[in-house]
């Protein structure tokens, strides 16, 4: 349940968002701003709201909140980090982790954070599980060259699919933070820990502003969608 005392209510500003979590460590607040007005002003606030259910176990047993979960019990009561962390059970007090936290956490703020436009024709990136043969899109896409080794994303989602965009549009380019990969994503598998460090882009309704590419077209276009890789991170990119 959420606070009583500091109910979810959005949109909210960079010190409300720090306040509820009760975020830690020396992440660039500018960074940060840009990245939670993105989400407030993109995103419908309604999903952003939404409670995060803590996931089971293929076996069925409750992993309980993520070692990274933000709100966190209180400001001495640490979630655990790094690949092997002990479990902590979420308390009656808890406040409720929402999809804005769970956003926020997808990024690493010791890099910077900006808005890019994406131009018309622009090809990007996408990695699916080889079983998904149509590779439906999530929100997070990558620039070409970047390998998936670098998107902290499950171990079996790593075919390739290539995205064109069919107009021109703002995305949040960012860097990746490690991340505990299916922990709230409940398809029935145990969470890994995976690293990140590559190249993402936020785009919310991908499917309003990007098309896939078959593998034939995507070699064909290659070329171009180097050039506007160049021009978004030299002359585009703001914030």
């Amino acid at each position: 349940m959420a606070s009583e005392s500091l109910p979810v209510r959005l949109p909210m500003t960079l010190q409300q968002f720090l306040d509820y979590t009760g975020w830690e460590g020396s992440a660039s607040q500018d960074r940060m701003t840009v990245a939670l007005e993105h989400f407030q002003n993109t995103v419908p606030l309604g999903y952003l709201g939404q409670p995060v259910k803590d996931p089971v176990t293929p076996e069925g047993r409750s992993l309980g909140p993520t070692p990274w979960s933000v709100p966190k019990s209180s400001r001495t009561d640490r979630r655990p980090s790094g690949p092997h962390p002990r479990l902590v059970a979420s308390r009656a007090h808890d406040r409720t982790t929402i999809n804005l936290c769970l956003l926020m956490q997808t990024i690493d703020f010791s890099h910077p954070v900006s808005v890019w436009l994406i131009p018309k024709g622009t090809l990007l990136k996408a990695f699916h599980t080889a079983s998904d043969p149509v590779g439906r899109p999530g929100c997070f896409f990558t620039l070409q060259q970047t390998s998936s080794g670098s998107l902290a994303i499950p171990r079996d989602q790593m075919a390739a699919r290539v995205y064109e965009a069919t107009c021109s549009f703002v995305a949040l380019a960012s860097i990746v933070a490690d991340a505990y990969v299916d922990w709230a994503m409940n398809r029935g598998v145990s969470p890994q820990y995976q690293h990140g460090g590559g190249r993402q882009l936020y785009i919310w309704r991908p499917e309003l502003r990007l098309r896939s590419v078959p593998t034939s077209d995507a070699a064909r276009l290659g070329s171009a969608a180097c050039g506007f890789q160049f021009s978004m991170k030299e002359g585009i990119a703001r914030g």
